[in-house]
């Protein structure tokens, strides 16, 4: 099928490219749905509609490879944006994993917090239904309620020498 093949094309981890173009993902997070909208949010490329912006599938999954997230750990985002990758993150980081985001935008901070939600919610909501049907549910992929956070900040104000003593993350992405 279609994403298989631009997967192979492009050298990457089928599973994780799949994860990132999941209705439960790109749904969840692209606004304003409509017929072309949610045809959009299947395409392999970025997605603007106002001041929320979704890369190219390829690039979150690129991204995660790179960044070999692993359960357990923690992440954190600057810049978050969107929350997309945060989320995505949080997914592959599982229960006992952190996902922070910083985002500069009120908007989009407000944004990402009710999609996180929302996105959490579905999440749980699927789970219970493939374990009540006998489906194999991804180990790792539960995620705590709160397991992920965004806070609307501007990096540049970070205390460091108080964020160095207290706050440790095993992978950033700015």
């Amino acid at each position: 099928d279609r994403q298989r093949r631009l997967c192979r094309r492009r050298r990457q981890v089928c599973t994780l490219y799949e994860i990132c173009v999941a209705p439960l993902f790109s749904l969840t997070f692209i606004p304003a749905f409509s017929n072309m909208t949610r045809l959009q949010a299947y395409a392999d490329r970025p997605f603007k509609r106002g001041k929320i912006h979704i890369s190219a599938p390829h690039m979150y999954a690129t991204v995660l490879e790179a960044l070999d997230l692993k359960s357990g750990k923690s992440f954190l985002n600057v810049g978050s944006g969107s929350g997309y990758l945060s989320c995505l993150a949080a997914f592959l980081l599982g229960e006992e994993g952190v996902s922070h985001g910083v985002e500069v935008s009120d908007f989009c901070c407000s944004f990402s917090k009710e999609k996180a939600k929302l996105w959490h919610a579905k999440l749980l909501a699927n789970r219970q239904v493939a374990l009540r049907n006998g489906e194999q549910w991804a180990e790792g992929s539960v995620i705590a309620a709160d397991g992920i956070s965004f806070v609307n900040a501007n990096c540049f104000d970070i205390d460091v020498l108080s964020a160095v003593n207290t706050l440790k993350y095993d992978r950033i992405y700015v």
